[in-house]
């Protein structure tokens, strides 16, 4: 089998060189050939993909975080070659979601042993493929103000700072949510588009089921009453309590549409991407990613839905 691997060399504190002799050498003892594409500064990896598909691979792999992940995803567009995972960026969500494991070793002896594909859930923004989360209020700004000397120097906690940080000095906003034609309007710190559930439920763990294979979209929309709840709602996530939080989750099917008065920006799997407005595209089992054998998650769709703790 040929296989291409993707490669950010400054995802995580591994060392790439010898995370290159490691992937290669395992890989190659099953017969699979590995060309290894390190991206660089700028450089978009599905680009990479996409100009290097004609070359015959069977196989890409991706060796990075979220972002080296939804990036390589976005260049498998309308294609059926399954993407394998090897994990070693910050946080690693989609991994975890999946289920791979967060180890190179364990990721690399899955992709060659009882790895099957899985047809996951995508979202498309302008022509783009993302399949984590894409946010708007605190979100992106915590990943604006995280460095990523931070993050190879402390891994997922330089995140748990900035999220402090950014929880503590968040204003309410108005927004304009658009769900499958239907406009919600809300003053609210985050509006958060979630494709894949570790995460919302690491922030919010009285969250609704969410799952990357259910065929839809969870929109979480964070607001409080008063000031003081920002800081209560931190203390009562960290201590297990559930927390005095205004928290509504919408269910989409097709379209999510985000707009603010006063444009914000747009992250997306860890990425700032631009600014509102944004609208997003569901795309339900598009794309083929190698995981452990997954559970069936087919269930009746459900309406739209709300909590408030």
């Amino acid at each position: 089998m040929k296989a291409l691997a993707i490669m950010n060399p400054v995802a995580g504190r591994v060392d790439p060189a010898a995370l290159r002799r490691t992937v290669e050498g395992r890989l190659g003892e099953t017969g699979i050939a590995c060309t290894f594409h390190e991206t660089r500064e700028g450089e978009h990896a599905g680009d990479v993909v996409r100009r290097r598909l004609p070359e015959g691979f069977e196989l890409v792999v991706a060796i990075g975080g979220d972002g080296t992940v939804s990036a390589a995803l976005d260049g498998l567009q309308g294609t059926r070659i399954p993407l394998g995972i090897i994990p070693v960026g910050t946080a690693n969500f989609v991994a975890q979601e999946l289920g791979i494991p967060q180890s190179v070793h364990g990721a690399t002896e899955l992709l060659t042993g009882p790895a099957e594909p899985v047809k996951i859930d995508t979202m498309r923004i302008a022509g783009r493929i993302y399949v984590l989360n894409v946010g708007v209020g605190v979100s992106a700004a915590v990943i604006g103000d995280t460095p990523r000397t931070g993050k190879r120097r402390f891994g997922f906690l330089a995140y748990v700072g900035t999220t402090i940080v950014k929880v503590l000095t968040a204003r309410p906003r108005r927004f304009s949510v658009v769900v499958d034609g239907h406009t919600y309007v809300y003053r609210a710190v985050e509006v958060m588009v979630n494709n894949c559930g570790v995460l919302t439920k690491l922030l919010y763990p009285y969250a609704p089921d969410i799952r990357v294979d259910d065929g839809r979209l969870d929109v979480w929309v964070m607001s409080t009453q008063a000031l003081f709840d920002y800081p209560r709602y931190i203390l009562a996530t960290l201590v297990g309590r559930r927390p005095k939080l205004s928290a509504e989750f919408l269910q989409a099917a097709h379209t999510v549409a985000i707009q603010c008065p006063v444009p914000r920006p747009v992250q997306a799997d860890g990425d700032i991407i631009g600014m509102t407005p944004v609208e997003i595209e569901v795309l339900p089992r598009s794309l083929t990613v190698l995981a452990p054998p997954q559970p069936s998650s087919v269930r009746p769709p459900s309406a739209a839905r709300s909590t408030s703790p």
